[in-house]
């Protein structure tokens, strides 16, 4: 199973949380470049769904690209994450390539985005929506741990530098 991103719920890589964290705090969440980079997703429940079909034997041993069939571009992202939380996410665009993206931000830079047409032509069609996905991302975030703001390194320098 190869999934793009993967979010919600159970999932190891918190990666929502960042975002979230800065948004809730009235931060702003620093974006590489003008935001336009496309991800995708895939529910860390769906994926655990389509991984016990494969275990199960309801699938055809084969590699799989496991997720959305929507992409969406950071800032789509961010927006959505936004209205999810009920907040209006302040943005600050970074075009200072000479800072890696992920010092600051939870994705690279780069396009990140899979067919994942097979796995439904395999008779396995569990196509979620990030939005729907999302909803109850925050509440567990909360009951397991918390969306406090911790600046990264480079915020932390950011924030150090701007004060002089």
């Amino acid at each position: 199973m190869r999934p793009p991103y993967v979010y919600g719920p159970r999932n190891a890589e918190q990666r929502e949380l960042l975002p979230w964290a800065r948004m809730l705090s009235g931060r702003p969440v620093f974006v590489p470049g003008d935001g336009s980079t496309r991800i995708q997703f895939v529910d860390a429940r769906m994926l655990a769904r389509i991984v016990v079909t494969a275990c199960e034997g309801r699938l055809v041993p084969d590699v799989y690209n496991v997720g959305e069939h929507t992409t969406y571009s950071f800032l789509e992202y961010l927006h959505i994450l936004g209205h999810v939380a009920e907040v209006a996410p302040r943005l600050a665009m970074v075009t200072d390539t000479s800072v890696r993206p992920r010092d600051y931000f939870p994705f690279r830079d780069a396009e990140l985005t899979l067919n994942v047409n097979k796995l439904a032509a395999a008779g396995v069609e569990e196509d979620s929506v990030l939005t729907k996905g999302l909803a109850d991302t925050p509440a567990w975030f909360r009951r397991h741990g918390d969306l406090t703001y911790i600046p990264t390194s480079q915020e932390r320098e950011w924030l150090t530098s701007r004060r002089r």
